[in-house]
């Protein structure tokens, strides 16, 4: 089977040794892993918890905005009304004049 090799690794054929690589023993790799996947689990209930607080807020927001739009609408349909009310009694109260 071929061995690819990197630039630093030595020639075996030179009588040198190949460098030693890094050993780790089966349990402190699944120890590494473990933690690894604690932090990343516990950012992400933090990111969740945040999320979820954030949704809240964006709904308190959203409800208040829509009470505050009814409200509007509710004080604007008045103002159309006298509005309408006063262009008819204009419209009434100022005769046109004839063509000539």
């Amino acid at each position: 089977m071929f061995r690819c090799r990197t630039k630093l690794e030595e020639d075996p054929d030179d009588g040198a040794e190949p460098p030693a690589e890094p050993m780790i023993g089966l349990k402190e790799l699944t120890d590494q892993i473990q933690a690894v996947m604690q932090r990343v689990d516990e950012q992400g209930q933090e990111a969740t918890k945040l999320l979820l607080e954030k949704a809240q807020e964006l709904s308190t927001i959203n409800a208040k905005n829509q009470e505050e739009s009814t409200s509007f609408s509710s004080q604007l349909t008045p103002m159309q009304q006298l509005l309408e009310q006063t262009a008819e009694s204009s419209t009434q109260a100022t005769p046109l004049p004839d063509a000539p």
